[in-house]
């Protein structure tokens, strides 16, 4: 036996709206949590080091969703886990032939290595459990080098940047 049943929004008896469904069929969650930010290495061209140590300088924000710009801070390049939840963590770069050791490092401790190259570019992707205002940023774990731009994004000059995404929100 078949059955339909015509709905455009599903709520709690109290009336608070749980999700919609358009005329599309879309379906939007009204509680869904969204993250997302790509962030970049912009300032004076050319190729740079850091010292050991040192969190990687990605300073200028490109694109972001939901509170992805409010989670990320330019001026100490970390990002803050808004809530407990899997997030993508992603990093890419070129250095000048200079040996980068990037470390995934969470509220001041360095979990592992996240990248590491004795060539020219270095990159790497994680999903990783963070629970909420964890700090993340990637930390030096040698001189490191990477390349910046003056240039604002979209630009075929950049090639060192970074992305946080919450992918799944974890509740309970």
């Amino acid at each position: 036996m078949a059955g339909i049943v015509g709905l455009t929004e599903i709520q709690h008896q109290n009336g608070t709206s749980a999700m919609t469904i358009n005329s599309s069929g879309q379906v939007a969650f009204s509680n869904k949590k969204i993250s997302f930010v790509l962030v970049y290495a912009q300032g004076s061209d050319g190729y740079n080091t850091i010292s050991t140590g040192s969190y990687l300088p990605l300073n200028a924000v490109y694109q972001s969703k939901g509170t992805g710009a409010a989670d990320y801070n330019t001026t100490t390049y970390k990002y803050t886990a808004p809530v407990n939840g899997i997030y993508n963590i992603s990093l890419a770069g070129i250095t000048n032939g200079t040996s980068s050791h990037w470390n995934l490092d969470i509220d001041g401790t360095e979990q592992y290595t996240f990248t590491w190259s004795a060539s020219r570019e270095y990159n790497s992707t994680i999903n990783h459990y963070l629970n909420a205002g964890e700090v993340v940023g990637f930390k030096s774990g040698n001189t490191s080098g990477y390349y910046r731009h003056s240039a604002s994004l979209p630009s075929s000059l950049h090639y060192t940047y970074a992305s946080f995404y919450l992918a799944e929100e974890i509740v309970g």
